[in-house]
C-alpha cells in the first residue's frame, strides 16, 4: 500500500518541447503536411475560413525566425473542414477524366466533365457571420472587392473569366438599385483611386466602399491574382446572402430587374429601372413631407399611382436651399465666439440634418449629363437624390428639352449656346450637395 501511495504521489513526467507556449503554434510547413495540401490550397483554405498567421513571442531554437505560424487549435479544427473532402473528390475525378483520355474514351471524357463535383461555400459564410448585423459591418471590404473586379479585364487568370466579371457587375448593379430606392447615399469624395460612397444601410450601418473609375486599367505584373480571386470567392458569395436579405427585408422583387441577359448589365442604371417602372411606381410615403402625407394617407398608403399625381405631389415639396454667403461669414467669425455657441449651433445642425432628407434633395430637378463628365458616378449619386438623369449620347433630339434644369459638363461653352431655363454647373456641385444636404447655389460652380 505504500509503493502504491508513493507512486500516486509522484508528478508526470512531460515530454522536451511540450510544455512551451510555442507549441501553441504549428508553422505553415507542418500544417501542409497534416492536412495532405499544397501551399496554394492551404492559402485559399485559410482565405475562406478567415484563419491568418500570428506571430508567436516564443519560437522554437530548432524552427528559425522566418516561418509562418498559426495556431495549432486553427490547424486542428481545419482537419474536420467539409470543403477539403471536396476538392479530395475533385481530384480523384480529375485523375479518373485523365485516365479515360489515355485511353482515348473521349465520349466518356465528355460526359465526365459535365458532371464535375462542385463546390459550394454557403456554410462557410454562415459560420463566419452567424447574424446578419455582423455581415453589414465587415461589409466595406466585401463591396469594395466585388466593384474592383466588376470593372477589371477577363482573362487574367482562368479563374477570372467574363462570366464572373458579368456576375460581379449584376450584383453592383443590384446593390445600386437598393441604395437609391432607400435614399441611402449619405456622402461621396473624388479621388485619384476612385469615388468614395458612403451608404447607410438600415438607418444604422455605414457602408463605405471604393469604385474605381470606368477607365482602361493596366495589370499590374506583381500582384497574385490567384489570391485575390480566392477573396472573390467569399466576398462575391457572401454579397450575394447581403443582397437578398436586403431586398427580402424591404419587402421588394428579387432579382429586381427580372430575369435578363448578363449582358444588359452593362446598361446604366437609369435605363435598368425604366425597364421596370415604365407606367406607374409605387410611392415610399416616409420621403414625402408631413402635409403631403396627411392628405395621402385618406387614400391609403403604397397605392400605385400615375406620373401627374406624382409630379403634383412632389411640386408640393419643399426643398432646402443652402445661402453660400453664410457659410463663408460664419467661417471668418471669432474663435471665442465660435467656443461660447459651438453647443448650442451642433445641436442646431443636428436638427437641421435630420429634416435634411437626400432622398428627396433634387426631386424637381432633370440633369443633362455630357459624355466628357463621370456619367456613372454621377447617376448614382443623382438618382439616389431623387433626380431625373439624361445622357447626352442617349438624348438625341431631347437636347433642347425644356424640362431639364441642369446641365452638367467639364468644359467651356459659349455664351450663345446657352440657355436661360437651364442652370450650367461642374460635377462638384452635385457631390457637395450631397455631402452638405442641401441644394447650394450655382454660382461657384
Amino acid at each position: 500500500l505504500k509503493v502504491v501511495s508513493n507512486l500516486c504521489i509522484m508528478p508526470i513526467r512531460t515530454k522536451k518541447w511540450t510544455g512551451s507556449k510555442a507549441n501553441q503554434y504549428v508553422s505553415r510547413e507542418r500544417a501542409c503536411k497534416k492536412l495532405q495540401l499544397s501551399l496554394p490550397s492551404f492559402r485559399k483554405l485559410c482565405i475562406l475560413k478567415g484563419i491568418y498567421p500570428h506571430d508567436p513571442r516564443t519560437k522554437h531554437r530548432n524552427h528559425g525566425q522566418k516561418r509562418v505560424y498559426y495556431h495549432a487549435k486553427d490547424i486542428k479544427n481545419l482537419r474536420r473542414e467539409p470543403l477539403l473532402w471536396r476538392w479530395r473528390a475533385q481530384n480523384t475525378y480529375r485523375d479518373k477524366i485523365t485516365k479515360h483520355k489515355g485511353r482515348h474514351n473521349w465520349e466518356k471524357v465528355k460526359r465526365m466533365q459535365l458532371s464535375v463535383p462542385q463546390i459550394n461555400i454557403d456554410h462557410l459564410v454562415r459560420e463566419r457571420y452567424p447574424k446578419f448585423s455582423d455581415a453589414l459591418r465587415d461589409l466595406d471590404d466585401c463591396v469594395t472587392f466585388v466593384f474592383l473586379f466588376a470593372s477589371l479585364p477577363s482573362g487574367i487568370i482562368p479563374s477570372l473569366s467574363s462570366l464572373r466579371r458579368l456576375e460581379c457587375q449584376r450584383l453592383c448593379q443590384e446593390l445600386r438599385h437598393y441604395m437609391v430606392e432607400h435614399g441611402a447615399l449619405t456622402k461621396a469624395f473624388l479621388s485619384v483611386k476612385g469615388v468614395y460612397y458612403q451608404c447607410r444601410v438600415r438607418s444604422k450601418y455605414d457602408v463605405t466602399f471604393v469604385v474605381p473609375h470606368a477607365f482602361v486599367h493596366s495589370v499590374p505584373q506583381d500582384v497574385d491574382f490567384r489570391v485575390l480571386s480566392s477573396f472573390l470567392d467569399f466576398y462575391q458569395n457572401m454579397l450575394k446572402f447581403v443582397v437578398y436579405k436586403l431586398y427580402r427585408d424591404a419587402h421588394m422583387k428579387y432579382p429586381p430587374f427580372g430575369d435578363i441577359d448578363y449582358d444588359l448589365t452593362n446598361l446604366s442604371l437609369s435605363r435598368l429601372r425604366a425597364l421596370k417602372f415604365e407606367k406607374t411606381r409605387k410611392i415610399n410615403f416616409q420621403k414625402i413631407s408631413r402635409t403631403g402625407t396627411e392628405k395621402e394617407n385618406e387614400t391609403g398608403t403604397g397605392v400605385e399611382v400615375s406620373d401627374s399625381q406624382v409630379t403634383e405631389v412632389e411640386q408640393k415639396k419643399k426643398i432646402v436651399q443652402l445661402d453660400l454667403s453664410t457659410i463663408l461669414r460664419e467661417e471668418n467669425k471669432n474663435s471665442a465666439d465660435k467656443e461660447q455657441n459651438q453647443n448650442t449651433d451642433e445641436e442646431v445642425l443636428m436638427s437641421r440634418r435630420k429634416s435634411w432628407n437626400r432622398g428627396n434633395l433634387f426631386q424637381d430637378f432633370k440633369f443633362l449629363l455630357n459624355r466628357e463628365t463621370p456619367q456613372t458616378e454621377l447617376e448614382f449619386v443623382l438618382l439616389a437624390m431623387g433626380a431625373k438623369v439624361v445622357f447626352e449620347q442617349d438624348s438625341g433630339n431631347k437636347l433642347e428639352d425644356v424640362s431639364i434644369t441642369h446641365h452638367i459638363l467639364d468644359r467651356n461653352i459659349a455664351e450663345s449656346q446657352k440657355r436661360s431655363t437651364r442652370q450650367y454647373v461642374q460635377p462638384q456641385w452635385v457631390f457637395d450637395c450631397l455631402n452638405t444636404g442641401a441644394v447650394i447655389p450655382t454660382e461657384h460652380y
